[in-house]
């Protein structure tokens, strides 16, 4: 896809869907691939996208409590906050992208659409607790493709399989892997961070191994228990 430019003014969440939906070779099918950042984008809605009830309450609130705080990935909807601002842009992305679909008449040309979502609830999520089930339940839709038993886990890196590209029979075993940074380590992470001129970001290598050097791997669905969790890190034998 090219790029959008997301989180600048120019962005345009409707134009975005629209340009992945109808984006296609004459010469056969075309395979697309997209990472839609609207809910880690920071811009609170204009107030022509809100009900007139919404406005109210936002005309009405303090200049502090009109922000949209999406940088912040553990961040969580306040009681003096004018609108549910997490669960408000969910509805409005699902809404954008039912509307592109039928704008772009996608199914009726036959297309067939996997979405899921790259991570789950992150809100309070750290080593100690995030083999709880709610941090790993995550949106995970298919149209146009042949359903599967939703009660079966599923890993991400099945999405080739989903979508048809390689057999059903390599499905990988889906597995539960945490690790994360400390405090202390993230203003280290920025300083090291150099950009190329290909577009790609390195990180100082020392530290990316004293984090991944901690990651802990738990299989709920194989009856293991959280106390067993152990560290599986091995750079040599790892699928990215």
């Amino acid at each position: 896809m090219p790029p959008n430019l997301s989180g600048t003014f120019t962005y345009h969440l409707d134009r975005e869907l629209d340009e992945i939906f109808s984006l296609r070779s004459f010469k056969g099918r075309t395979f697309v691939a997209a990472h839609i950042t609207y809910l880690h984008a920071p811009r609170f809605p204009s107030s022509a996208e809100l009900f007139w009830e919404e406005r109210l309450r936002v005309f009405g609130a303090p200049v502090r409590a009109v922000q949209d705080r999406s940088f912040d990935w553990q961040d969580i909807d306040h009681p003096e906050d004018p609108i549910r601002l997490h669960e408000w842009k969910r509805r409005r992305l699902q809404a954008a992208v039912v509307q592109a679909l039928t704008r772009t008449r996608f199914l009726e040309r036959h297309g067939c659409l996997l979405l899921f979502s790259d991570h789950g609830n992150r809100v309070g999520i750290s080593m100690d607790n995030f083999w709880e089930e709610r941090y790993h339940r995550i949106l995970l839709a298919t149209v146009g493709l042949p359903a599967r038993n939703s009660e079966v886990a599923t890993s991400l890196l099945d999405a080739g399989a989903l979508l048809g590209f390689i057999p059903s029979r390599a499905m990988v075993e889906p597995v539960i892997e945490f690790t994360l940074s400390q405090p202390v380590e993230w203003p280290l992470l920025v300083k090291s961070a150099q950009l190329r001129w290909n577009g790609t970001i390195t990180l100082d290598e020392k530290l990316l191994t004293l984090i991944f050097g901690r990651l802990r791997s738990y299989r709920p669905w194989l009856g293991e228990s959280p106390p067993k969790i152990l560290p599986v890190f091995d750079r040599s034998s790892r699928t990215p």
